[in-house]
């Protein structure tokens, strides 16, 4: 005979069975994503100066320049940048392990955008940057790395 309390009884035991055995299945994937946890404020107060170049076919060209760059109040600024009409951006950052990553795209009106990833890892920050603006008769996309010490105070 067929009873509704019986059935309610089933839906519910095989939801709960199978809401753990999801959970017992994600349990690791869970846990290996506490190790990258974003921390906007990682690099909050940190300022970097060092040297920058192209890079070419991802081989790195002898540095060109020098630049500072600083994380403040959750933004970003590439002093060297600024002149060309860049601004402070928003930048996320995360931990894994004892590194420090970062994103970032600044963005100017006369000059283009600008995509920033790197890393920090004993006081040394690693970055590629990759420079893109577009024209009537097309676009430059060009790719540049940084590699600097972390400072007290802005650099000249």
């Amino acid at each position: 005979m067929f009873n509704i309390t019986n059935l309610r009884f089933v839906t519910l035991r095989a939801y709960t069975t199978f809401c753990f055995l999801v959970f017992l299945f994600l349990a690791p994937y869970l846990s290996a994503q506490q190790r990258s946890i974003p921390d906007v404020s990682a690099l909050d107060g940190m300022v970097f100066y060092g040297e920058t170049g192209a890079l070419d076919d991802g081989q790195r060209e002898k540095a060109d320049q020098v630049d500072t760059l600083s994380f403040t109040n959750g933004e970003f600024v590439s002093k060297s940048c600024v002149e060309f009409g860049f601004k402070p951006s928003r930048y996320k950052s995360w931990k894994e392990n004892n590194t420090i990553y970062f994103e970032v795209i600044t963005n100017s009106e006369e000059s283009g955008e600008i995509k920033w990833s790197g890393s920090l890892k004993n006081n040394r920050l690693n970055v590629v940057y990759h420079w893109m603006k577009g024209y009537w008769f097309g676009t430059i996309n060009k790719s540049y790395w940084f590699e600097g010490e972390r400072t007290s105070s802005q650099a000249p």
